[in-house]
């Protein structure tokens, strides 16, 4: 007998499981597809626990008949493609007959439908892939999925779920994205009995951007269209003051389709190029109607990419259509301009002031600081690692004024016997400011200070799923935030004495930022990651000028800590050039 065996149905789907079922926002948005393709105009999701012990899905669309039903849970069953020619017209979100077997293969599911007209619902309850159990039942028209314990037989994928609140801030991401797309739908959820979610019916995608990610957004969007050659391009951009530290908010849909594409993500790029800081990612929803012909949506098993035919014309029509609607506000491009300099030449400016400096002054003493990792492990300190005496730190107690300057409002230069060290002075007064909040957070006295007017923060569903879960961690950082009347808002009513009231909504969105940015998300990091953006907020900016005392109170400050040689963030706070190197550079060796 031969080793080649034909596999049984139950394992070749949850083989397929694994494709198409990656976490329970799959699911998600498997189901949510199929509401769409029966034509619902209003779909109501409820989770619990972040989906892994219930996702329902609800619609109003046309139903299925028990025929149907029957037939639902078979692996690529169908009623969206008859013939290998319409592939090359799929106009539907789903199309591969996949999904249901998938999930029936790795959850308990009950199916339950109702066609229009008919005295009765019809409803299939599946088990770990067994043949469904038919039967008839009530409900109203439309069609409900409910799925219990996701991979409760298959332990090995289930162990490797994340947090609640994580899987529901997937769920949360995926659902919005595909309501950016529908505003004529309405769309509904809640997590654990909470509403997480609420977007009614609107006219316009501006109305729909409105009520997923905030009025003040929506009030500060600029929209253009692109058309020809089988392609409509409609984009809706923030200005570019509304930048971001990722690009979660960079939503593309092809063909109503929510996809991930490098070719209009390098488009959105290079559209924005000299508008935006570097480092920074603008805000963009990109909406492309592309004849089927030209695109295949057939490349990935959860369709999450797409290929075009003719990437070039794109890109083209993509960056067209942005820069018109950047150009649709006349003040913007000198407001918002990147200054002219480059990164070398402001280099290259920092070192010629330090040529002058060394020119014109004498003897001096500090040394450079050195590089160390960060002392803090997950919120817990850590003695700092054993360092060469001669590396060490030696700040002087008193310093020359003629031995000392401030370059370019960013800089602090001393001269050393044996060199020149430059200070940075945003990210050195960044690691104090670290250091005493890190402290005072340990001891839990961080001092907190109570707002006469609140603060409204407007973030997107995913982000509130966060910020809902991280409360405790926020009230001991000295924030009080709750959360406000729409699925969008949250009202801060206390926060930490170190920033301005002004930097409050800002300060919000840079942890939510940093936080979704971390590879291995969780509370400590979240934690973490608050922590250090409000060291960053509070601290001095680059660019901002600073008197002989300020200068010497940061110095005075930086003596009383043992580690001072990086900011949080792990970029240098010195840089030390050895009079050597200077002499070497300048040809005097």
């Amino acid at each position: 007998m031969g080793n080649i065996k034909i596999l049984p149905a139950n394992l070749v789907n949850k083989i397929a499981a694994g494709e198409v079922i990656e976490r329970p926002a799959s699911v998600v948005k498997e189901l949510v597809e199929n509401s769409l393709d029966a034509g619902a105009d209003h779909i109501h999701i409820e989770i619990e626990n972040g989906g892994r012990d219930l996702i329902l899905v609800r619609d109003n669309g046309c139903g299925m008949d028990p025929g149907d039903v029957q037939l639902a849970f078979l692996s690529h069953a169908t009623s969206k493609l008859a013939a290998y020619s319409d592939l090359s017209s799929v106009a539907t979100m789903g199309f591969r007959g996949e999904a249901l077997a998938s999930i029936g293969a790795v959850a308990q599911v009950t199916l339950t439908s109702r066609t229009p007209g008919s005295l009765e619902a019809f409803q299939a309850a599946v088990e770990g892939g067994a043949k469904p159990a038919c039967s008839a039942a009530g409900a109203p028209e439309g069609t409900s999925v409910e799925v219990r314990n996701i991979f409760y037989n298959v332990p090995a994928r289930r162990k490797f779920l994340k947090s609640r609140a994580t899987e529901s801030s997937y769920i949360s991401e995926t659902v919005t994205r595909i309501a950016a797309v529908h505003p004529q739908v309405s769309f509904h959820m809640l997590h654990n009995g909470r509403k997480t979610l609420s977007a009614p019916a609107v006219k316009s995608l501006r109305e729909r951007l409105g009520a997923l990610y905030g009025l003040e957004l929506a009030q500060n969007l600029l929209e253009s269209k692109e058309e020809g050659k089988g392609l409509a391009v409609r984009v809706i951009v923030a200005a570019p003051y509304y930048t971001r530290a990722d690009r979660r908010m960079q939503l593309v849909f092809v063909n109503l389709r929510p996809v991930r594409d490098r070719i209009i993500s390098r488009a959105i790029e290079d559209a924005f190029t000299g508008y935006i800081p570097p480092r920074r990612n603008p805000v963009a929803f990109v909406y492309l109607t592309v004849d089927p012909s030209m695109v295949d949506v057939n490349i990935h098993p959860t369709k999450a990419q797409v290929k075009f035919q003719n990437p070039a014309f794109v890109h083209s029509a993509v960056k067209a259509a942005i820069a018109g609607a950047l150009a649709s506000s006349p003040r913007l491009r000198q407001e918002m301009s990147v200054p002219g300099a480059s990164g070398d030449s402001h280099s290259v400016g920092i070192i010629q002031a330090i040529d002058d400096f060394l020119r014109s002054s004498k003897a001096g003493s500090l040394r450079a600081l050195p590089l160390q990792q960060d002392f803090l492990d997950r919120l817990k300190p850590r003695p700092a690692a054993p360092l060469d005496e001669q590396a060490r730190a030696q700040i002087p107690e008193d310093i020359p004024e003629a031995k000392i300057m401030q370059v370019h409002n960013s800089y602090i230069v001393l001269e050393a016997p044996d060199g020149v060290t430059i200070i940075d002075q945003h990210a050195l007064h960044e690691r104090i400011i670290f250091e005493e909040i890190s402290k005072r957070f340990r001891e839990r006295t961080i001092e907190s200070q109570r707002l006469l007017l609140p603060v409204t923060v407007e973030v997107s569903p995913r982000e509130a799923s966060i910020l809902e879960e991280a409360a405790p961690a926020l009230m001991l950082l000295g924030f009080a935030i709750k959360p406000g009347p729409g699925s969008a808002a949250f009202i801060v009513h206390s926060a930490p004495r170190v920033i301005e009231r002004e930097d409050i909504s800002e300060c919000v969105h840079a942890l939510l930022e940093n936080f979704l940015a971390e590879s291995k998300p969780d509370l400590a990091n979240f934690t973490l990651s608050a922590m250090q953006t409000l060291a960053c907020k509070a601290a001095v900016k680059a660019g901002q000028s600073l008197s002989r005392e300020e200068i010497e109170m940061l110095l005075e400050m930086a003596r009383r800590l043992d580690n001072v040689d990086t900011c949080p963030h792990g970029r240098p706070t010195t840089v030390f050039f050895p009079l050597a190197e200077l002499e070497h550079r300048f040809k005097r060796r």
